[in-house]
Formats: C-alpha cells, structure tokens, sequence
C-alpha cells in the first residue's frame, strides 16, 4: 500500500500598524491511514488516507498593556479517520468518515492589570461534525469538547515569591458517542502555584493541582452508538495532587 500527496499553503499578512496585524491562510493537508490500528486482524480493510482544507483568518496585536491572539478556522475534512472502541475498551480498528467539518474559534490574551499583577486567559470553541453523513446526518464528533476555557492570575509579590491560582473549565458536556446519545459532564478544576527564584540560580516550585478534589473524566473511549446507555467509556482524571520541586539554571 502506498500513500502520497501533497499540502499546499497560502498565507497573507498584513501589518495594520507596528501593534497589530491580520493574518489569513489556506491550506491542504494529508494523513496516511495509521498501520497500527487498523491493521489489527485479517478480516479488517485498511482505511484510507485523510485529506482537508482549511481557512484561517486571525488578529493579533499588543498594547502597553495587554497582548492577545484570535483566529477563526474552518476545515473541511475528507474520509476523516475514526478510531473506535467497544464498551469494555477493545479498539474496533479505524474506519473512515465521508465528509466531516472542523471550525472554531481561538482567543488567548495576557495583561497587566497593576504593577505585579498579571492576567492569561485562552478560550476555545470546537465545533466539530459530520456534514450530511448517511449515518450520522450532521451530529458532533465524539470525544471533543465544544468549549475549553483556562485562567490564570499572578501576582509576583517579590522574586523569591510569586503566586498563580488558575481555572480549567469546561463547561458544557462532551459527547462519547458519534450517535450523540450519551455525553460526559463537563468540569472545572482549581489549582494554585507558588513559586520563587532566588541567588544562585536556584529556583522552588510547589504545584496544587485540583484542590477542590473534583470527580470528572478527563477523556473518554469513543464509540459508534451506546444507544442512551450508559457505560464503562470514561477515563478518570487525577484527583487533588501536590507536585513540589527545586531548579537550578547556570549563570
């Protein structure tokens, strides 16, 4: 079996002023089918290789005080590869989808609120789907989640201490099964770094992470069709950890 293409690109970039910039691409892309999930047994046919266009339109720029990126994307996607699994977690192999479609939204900004103050925030918004499949009509992709949020402040009170509580949220329930009967919840997690630089160029860290010790499913094992029934597809996340350590850079 042989699989060859190419991936073509066309970018343009326009410079508003020294602050500010707008970009816009389009591109080809091209995935050759995994060997090693499809190739799991005799009886199984090798998927085909995946192809997709995508356009992106996007503004970054900057001010004395903030710093921010945002970009819009469509991707048309064919004969997409899907990997698959059973309730009890045994992989079905990889089949290919007719015509799925991937587009979004990305926002990332950082700001100076005060003097030792700063604030980072990214937001994404997934809207990934069939487009008119025989099976699927036009439902959700499983496994991905529409929305994915993370913030952080931190307040650097002196160089030998510095401190960043931050929030992984996500808000909305994320599909497990290409049908879209069943969905996981969605989550959010609290967690809070301390740490410091100090002479010799040494430096501590001590990480909490889920503080609140939240119960959720980090990810899930995606399936066909559960059928409204619920199942063993759910992969637990860390529960509330501690990760403290030391570094040290040469002058």
């Amino acid at each position: 079996v042989k699989f060859e293409s190419t991936s073509p690109k066309l970018g343009v970039l326009y410079t508003a002023s020294p602050q500010s910039q707008w970009f816009a691409n389009i591109s080809g892309s091209f995935e050759a089918a995994p060997f090693g999930e499809v190739a799991y047994n005799a009886t199984n046919p090798l998927a085909r290789a995946q192809g997709a266009t995508t356009v992106e339109f996007g503004w970054r720029g900057r001010t004395d005080q903030w710093t921010w990126d945002a970009a819009l994307y469509r991707s048309n996607v064919r004969r997409e590869l899907l990997a698959m699994t059973n309730a009890s977690g045994v992989a079905l192999g990889t089949v290919n989808a007719d015509r799925t479609i991937h587009q979004g939204l990305e926002l990332s900004a950082t700001g100076t609120l005060a003097p030792g103050w700063v604030l980072r925030g990214q937001y994404l918004y997934n809207d990934f789907r069939f487009d008119g499949d025989a099976v699927y009509g036009n439902k959700r992709l499983a496994g991905v989640p529409p929305h994915l949020l993370r913030a952080e402040l931190q307040w650097q009170a002196a160089p030998w201490i510095k401190v960043a509580p931050s929030l992984d949220w996500q808000p909305s329930r994320t599909w497990i099964d290409h049908a879209n009967t069943v969905a996981a919840d969605g989550f959010a997690l609290l967690n809070l770094t301390l740490s410091g630089t100090l002479r010799g160029g040494w430096g501590w860290f001590v990480e909490g992470r889920n503080l609140t010790d939240r119960r959720y499913a980090a990810t899930t094992a995606v399936q066909a069709n559960a059928r409204g029934l619920d199942g063993a597809y759910y992969f637990p996340g860390d529960g509330r950890s501690v990760y403290v350590g030391v570094t040290w850079r040469t002058p």
